[in-house]
């Protein structure tokens, strides 16, 4: 191929990136100015970065079109690649990836070996121009133009209209593809039984289990900032994640409230959100409502760790790293995990209300107490316990009929745990037990055919050595009674509340 052609396909090729970048640059001139703070340009320099480098870009675009100003055209464009290659690589040795904002609105992405690839590509063109073309850098485009046939110049300018048609169509369809590849996935799972059908409601297992490891994550933010897990857990705080969606309604309408929390409650806990998109389409959001530390994921790989299926939802994650809430959805459920934090939060000028659970007296004739004896055999580190967003209160023992049947709520979500212990989440009101291996087996007795006695047979059974087989059976029910996890059932089959007594 004669090396005029190189050069001045190299020169269109040059000249319209630039000419591209340059304008983008200039109709999202806030975007710039983010982007050239996130790379570590002071403020000051910044703001008139924000003018000179478009002038610059626009000015080595036209240049690059012309005979006589070719050459030059090209050493400046060299000059500038070669310094964003070398910014590009020395923030991603310092583990940083700020947004590019190469082409403005336009497209955008955290810097990367794609990135420093792509610049490096183009810096050697730029090089090759300037050295190749240094005595004849070939017609200018203009000359050039003029020596197409009519046939050639339509053609040619038909081809970039649908070139141009073709990008912007590329960025729908990539975007329908994502929505079509989550759906798939989704489908995917509920084929492979991933998606688990817990408790008689059947509803949907979602949210990772109490008590266990909260997945790291390593996301940037809208500033470029890489910010982890362990650098959320750092000022020993809960932390709580909301997972949100740039083009999620109700999650617009919760972010006033998010900044509030992070204002006001930043002493009680730490509060990110977790989005997804482009860092354009976030930004303008962070800045309206001055939402701080909103993290970017390529597309849901946090949110799926995390079991998160909508937005918004939220999760509350303790200091030492393990998951300490069930997953809340929806506005009301985020507010009340809020609410459940700010209330035992340190620093609060009166303690919040102790967790109380009403009961009905039983009759005089069943008031005595057995006497005290050996409880069941239990899990090692486990034990019969409500569990609350503020801690653990002691269950106490008190009288449950022999004869009372009882049936397992349909709010309540199951969650087994390897020990053979499980956790319970009642999504109406919001408790959450965690049982035992021996009080997991009470839980499954509550089955509307087991009364009371014949659950206490049925652990005799497995447990022959245990004592006092009746007094903890009767302490499990009448703590599942009072987290609302069961209700009873009387003698016709109708449930009742089950703390109502006999």
């Amino acid at each position: 191929m004669h090396v005029d052609v190189l050069l001045l396909g190299g020169r269109l090729l040059l000249g319209g990136v630039f000419l591209v970048a340059a304008l983008a640059k200039l109709v999202d001139r806030p975007g710039s100015l983010q982007s050239l703070k996130a790379f570590g340009v002071p403020d000051g320099i910044a703001r008139w970065a924000t003018w000179l480098l478009p002038a610059f870009e626009f000015a080595i675009a036209m240049g690059l079109q012309f005979q006589a100003t070719a050459v030059l055209a090209a050493s400046a464009a060299a000059s500038l690649l070669i310094v964003f290659v070398a910014a590009i690589a020395h923030n991603l040795a310092r583990g940083r990836q700020p947004d590019c904002h190469c082409f403005g609105q336009l497209h955008s992405e955290p810097v990367g070996w794609p990135v420093l690839g792509r610049n490096a590509v183009l810096a050697a063109t730029a090089v090759f121009i300037a050295a190749a073309g240094w005595d004849d850098p070939g017609p200018g485009t203009l000359a050039w133009l003029a020596t197409l046939t009519a046939f050639e110049g339509v053609a040619l300018f038909g081809g970039l209209a649908i070139f141009a048609a073709l990008v912007a169509q590329s960025r729908t369809l990539r975007a329908l593809s994502q929505q079509q590849r989550i759906v798939l996935d989704r489908l995917d799972a509920l084929d492979s039984g991933q998606v688990r059908n817990q408790g008689p409601a059947g509803s949907r297992s979602a949210g990772k289990s109490i008590g266990s490891r909260a997945p790291d994550f390593a996301l940037p933010d809208v500033d470029g900032r890489l910010v982890t897990l362990e650098s959320l857990r750092a000022a020993g705080r809960p932390v709580v994640l909301v997972f949100s969606d740039p083009n999620c309604g109700p999650c617009d309408a919760l972010l006033p409230q998010i900044a509030e929390w992070q204002r006001a409650q930043a002493h009680a806990f730490t509060l990110a959100v977790v989005s997804r998109g482009t860092v354009e389409a976030n930004r303008p959001k962070a800045d309206e409502h001055d939402v701080r530390r909103i993290l970017i994921q390529d597309d849901r790989e946090v949110a799926d760790e995390y079991g998160v299926w909508g937005t918004p939802s939220a999760v509350m994650i303790r200091a030492d790293g393990t998951i300490g809430s069930m997953l809340s959805q929806a506005e009301a459920q985020i507010i009340e995990l809020m609410d459940s934090l700010i209330a035992i939060a340190p620093g609060r000028s009166s303690p919040p209300p102790p967790l109380t659970i009403p009961r009905a007296e039983p009759p005089a004739a069943d008031l005595a107490a057995p006497p005290p004896v050996a409880p069941l055999p239990a899990a090692p580190g486990e034990g019969l316990t409500v569990q609350t967003i503020g801690g653990t209160m002691p269950v106490p023992i008190t009288n449950v009929p022999l004869d009372m049947k009882l049936k397992q709520e349909s709010c309540v979500q199951t969650e087994e745990l390897p020990d053979g212990g499980a956790v319970l989440y009642n999504g109406c009101n919001r408790h959450v037990l965690t049982l035992n291996a021996t009080a997991a087996l009470v839980w499954e007795c509550c089955d509307s055919d087991h009364a009371v006695r014949d659950i206490v047979a049925e652990l005799a059974d497995v447990f022959p050595a245990a004592a006092g087989a009746e007094r903890d059976v009767r302490q499990v029910v009448q703590m599942l009674a009072d987290a609302g996890m069961v209700s009873r059932v009387d003698a016709v089959g109708a449930p009742t509340p089950a703390s109502a007594g006999s």
